[in-house]
């Protein structure tokens, strides 16, 4: 049924006609609902969950395209990490996994006199036949919150507290990536910390539920993977010369196992509690000028004492992350909007939503608007312009190219806008020729990140005649969609 429905849109999705936001959402609203009818009942094997994989990846090339590769300069088809990045929405297994246990859900809350609980709880009489046995659903769905960090068979009493089994049913959908990655990362840092006898104890820290990262928590997640910011995790990336807690006097390293006994530390019973109050402390002491803290001086790599407290503020607040090839980067907030891998899924979406916007907008106004259209420049290069809005009374035409950005100084909005001619200035002639047209201006509009409007782009909008309501309207999309960015980062997994 999925591939009669995928070959009925087929030409709908390689049409160049068409928004690739518009082929996302026939893919969405045509084809999965269709693919995906009565996907709660599914037991599927892990040949079963590849194969949907394989369908889904087929549809998302033939919305997507090939891409022209760089060093070679030949067409070739999206990898799946490139096709993951460019659809932002959980990927097909996801959304699977995701309503299974919410039907799992409802179904172990129904009463006894119902027929689903009946054969959910109900055990069939006589003997199995030789040979391993197949895969149940109540397997499925026991392999799915484990993958959440729940690992207890009882999952039936579970599901009577909803609020508990919605976040296990959020957690399946945006699962970053499988808990047993995370314990196979614990498992590594503890190998290389300990010994061969004491190896097994790794498997303890994941026996308390308050030590699994199943709820958007980032202290627990960062206290199992040991990217902590603790005295440990500082002296791995070069920031201090001991691993040994700066807040007491037992000499031992900083890390989840000494939090939990830390004599500083006993006011607070949760482990998450403590790390806070720890990463807090941590803060003070080096903006302290007590000399009691010679030590804590003395372990710093820099003489530059304000370099250190600046570092360290910055290593407090957010963590380290390591951004494409081998560069790494504080995680301010800049780095977060505009350039974390992480979020390469939701910035494209972000762009797409202003896109949209600006778009109905001048359709609006009476322009006669076409959206990301392919064209070539004088060399022979391949362009894909965002937006043109032609004024056909005019004979004239506006490639606009809508793109957001952190705001980081004065004269960055005039800088996008000569970035943004140098790259599509050399496709006039193409475009004047194909829509019949005498003028054609190009302009580079910039955002900012945090729902600024530049002087630029104010006074551009304001030539367009786009009323002020739009403006406030296109600020509060930015933000949403910002704030979506921030959330992803710091409390997906």
């Amino acid at each position: 049924m999925g591939n009669a429905c995928y070959y009925s849109v087929e030409k709908l999705l390689s049409s160049s006609l068409l928004s690739k936001n518009l082929k996302v959402r026939i893919y969405k609203t045509v084809i999965l609902p269709v693919l995906l009818y009565d996907c709660e009942t599914w037991t599927l094997t892990l040949r079963e969950e590849h194969r949907l994989r394989v369908f889904a990846n087929k549809v998302l090339r033939k919305i997507f395209g090939v891409k022209r590769d760089e060093v070679t300069g030949e067409w070739r088809k999206l990898h799946n990490t490139e096709l993951h990045s460019l659809y932002s929405s959980p990927n097909i297994i996801r959304n699977i996994k995701s309503r299974r246990l919410r039907w799992a859900g409802h179904v172990a809350r129904m009463g006894e006199s119902r027929n689903a609980y009946r054969v959910l709880v109900g055990r069939p009489e006589g003997k199995r036949p030789l040979g391993r046995p197949r895969r149940r659903w109540e397997d499925n769905i026991k392999m799915d919150l484990r993958e959440v960090g729940y690992d207890d068979r009882d999952w039936i009493n579970l599901a009577q507290d909803r609020d508990r089994w919605r976040a296990y049913v959020r957690a399946a959908m945006n699962l970053r990536f499988p808990y047993e990655s995370i314990k196979r990362v614990k498992k590594r840092i503890s190998n290389s910390d300990q010994t061969k006898h004491q190896n097994s104890k790794w498997k303890e820290s994941f026996k308390d539920p308050k030590l699994i990262p199943d709820l958007p928590r980032k202290s627990e997640f960062r206290l199992i993977t040991g990217h902590d910011c603790l005295s440990k995790h500082l002296r791995r990336i070069g920031v201090l010369n001991s691993p040994k807690c700066l807040l007491c006097t037992r000499e031992e390293d900083m890390e989840m196992e000494h939090l939990a006994n830390c004599e500083t530390l006993r006011a607070f019973v949760d482990l998450p509690s403590k790390y806070w109050e720890a990463r807090r402390m941590m803060s003070l002491l080096y903006e302290n000028p007590d000399p009691d803290l010679k030590k804590l001086k003395r372990s710093c790599n820099h003489d530059n004492k304000s370099y250190c407290c600046a570092a360290i503020k910055l290593l407090m607040r957010i963590s380290w992350t390591t951004t494409e090839g081998d560069a790494s980067e504080i995680e301010t907030l800049g780095h977060v909007l505009g350039a974390c891998p992480y979020g390469e899924s939701l910035r494209i979406h972000r762009h797409h939503a202003i896109r949209t916007k600006l778009a109905d907008s001048l359709r609006k106004l009476k322009y006669t608007v076409y959206g990301e259209v392919h064209g070539t420049a004088d060399n022979g290069s391949n362009r894909h312009i965002d937006i043109i809005a032609i004024i056909e009374s005019l004979s004239k035409g506006i490639i606009i190219d809508p793109t957001t950005r952190f705001e980081t100084y004065k004269g960055q909005p005039e800088n996008v806008h000569e970035e943004k001619r140098a790259i599509y200035v050399p496709t006039i002639p193409y475009y004047e020729d194909k829509y019949q047209l005498h003028d054609i201006s190009v302009t580079g509009l910039m955002f900012g990140a945090r729902g600024t409007i530049p002087n630029l782009s104010f006074q551009f909008c304001k030539t367009l005649e786009l009323h002020k309501s739009f403006l406030n309207e296109l600020v509060l999309l930015i933000i949403r969609e910002s704030v979506k960015l921030l959330r992803n980062h710091l409390y997906g997994l």
